[in-house]
């Protein structure tokens, strides 16, 4: 915007102009610019049009704008559409956000539709099952059993601090099935450990300390309470503690009550109360799977000649460390995949994420310094342009039809797939979340086809 008088001006230097939606809105402010003064504005990914999105700020001022006096045309373009359980309220929702964008009409490929399918690329999904070690199961019931203590514990007063527990259980048993219980027990007693220390009152500290972190002197996290405690308190825990019959493993988390002690499996434990060998078996999947794709691309194992490129989506940072070491140290895959992180601006900065995808937009096969394989969090879905890639994982499980759509849209190269992992069991939540997503992603074509033809 430096150096023009208004926003007329600026326009006027360039045919088209490619910004965000809360650059645009900065320019229409500090130039005092309108939305009238634009011919054509186009809005990717327009599913975003509702709510408190930026998108749906700019369609307010198109809105403010006479319906008789001079208005861009407005295109929107998306492949996900609203989310609903079924065709009627899928319907219901595609005319809301049609309603969203100033009671825009919807156009859809009727005609030539063979011809249009001719030059998509089609992607083949293929779904993989894992198992559920015992171990793996017996920290999802305790999950389970933990979150109901937490919701009904009249001793937690404030509310948030409760949200917070409730946010930090459900992260772990996300960690456990990702990357195994060993480091979601880790990961869950640092955290319990900072809620702890951010407990407002000592009534809401011993009920952390007593429901969530029993333990014994000499586990690192009990003495890390202790040091952290009040004189009353500590008292307390250790007069507790001596009389407790937990086990290494209690005393990084608690047991959820009941005959627990009968269906524990046998663990062995460090001397800091954690699982020794509890393994990931959906990254022993992982690992099958990139196995496969290494003997696709190249039988000898080298890299030099493959232009391969894969994202695999998870749903955390520790998780993209998990898979980034196992490849990095399997004597194998470090000969064929050449992996990066890609996360969020909380852990990389714009500049960061920009520098990571022209490394893999450059590939492996081209030049050096460039990589074949993003491990990705929700940040790598949309909004970004990165090359067509021959291969897509989804590690965790999408958390909408949206996310599995977007995901499965990164497969561009010829003969993609994209590869989906969920649970064995067709009980567990995980499968019954993608089963969900699938229906939603049926609903919106089907609804968006009968309101097409209007």
């Amino acid at each position: 915007a430096r150096g023009n008088k208004d926003f007329l001006e600026l326009l006027s230097k360039q045919d088209v102009m490619v910004v965000v939606p809360q650059y645009l809105l900065s320019l229409l402010e500090q130039l005092k610019g309108s939305l009238a003064q634009i011919d054509l504005l186009v809005m990717d990914e327009c599913h975003h049009c509702t709510k408190e999105h930026k998108y749906a700020e700019v369609l307010r001022k198109y809105k403010d704008l006479p319906e008789d006096g001079r208005r861009p045309i407005v295109l929107g373009l998306t492949a996900s559409l609203p989310s609903a359980d079924s065709i009627e309220e899928a319907k219901i929702e595609i005319n809301d956000l049609l309603h969203a964008m100033g009671n825009a009409n919807l156009v859809s490929v009727v005609d030539k539709v063979e011809e249009l399918e001719r030059h998509q690329t089609k992607v083949v999904e293929q779904h993989e099952d894992v198992e559920v070690s015992e171990e793996e199961q017996w920290f999802e019931d305790l999950i389970q059993a933990l979150r109901s203590k937490v919701a009904n514990a009249s001793q937690i007063q404030d509310e948030n601090l409760r949200a917070k527990i409730q946010s930090k259980l459900s992260e772990a048993d996300i960690i456990s099935a990702d990357c195994g219980v060993r480091q979601a027990l880790g990961v869950l007693a640092d955290s319990l450990l900072s809620l702890f220390q951010q407990a407002g009152s000592e009534t809401e500290s011993e009920w952390i300390v007593e429901n969530l972190i029993v333990g014994k002197p000499g586990l690192k996290l009990f003495d890390r309470v202790l040091e952290d405690s009040s004189p009353g308190l500590k008292d307390s825990l250790e007069e507790s503690s001596a009389s407790s019959s937990s086990t290494p493993l209690e005393g990084s988390l608690a047991a959820p009550g009941g005959r627990r002690e009968e269906a524990r499996p046998k663990f062995d434990y460090d001397d800091k109360g954690l699982i020794v060998a509890a393994k990931s078996q959906r990254l022993e999947k992982l690992h099958e799977i990139l196995l496969d794709i290494q003997q696709k691309f190249s039988g000898s194992g080298a890299n030099e000649d493959v232009d391969f490129r894969g994202i695999v989506f998870v749903k955390t940072r520790q998780s993209v460390r998990e898979i980034l070491e196992r490849i990095r140290s399997d004597a194998t895959l470090k000969t064929f995949f050449t992996p990066e992180p890609f996360l969020g601006q909380v852990c990389m900065t714009i500049q960061e994420q920009y520098e990571a995808t022209q490394r893999f937009r450059k590939g492996v096969s081209n030049a050096a310094g460039g990589c074949n394989l993003l491990l990705a969090t929700s940040v790598a879905e949309e909004g970004l342009d990165f090359p067509a890639c021959n291969v897509v994982v989804r590690y965790s499980s999408a958390t909408s039809h949206t996310a599995l759509i977007q995901s499965r849209g990164r497969v561009r190269a010829k003969d993609g797939t994209m590869f989906v992992l969920t649970r064995s069991n067709p009980h567990s939540g995980e499968c019954k979340a993608f089963k969900r997503s699938q229906r939603h992603e049926k609903y919106a074509k089907d609804a968006a086809a009968l309101l097409a033809q209007r």
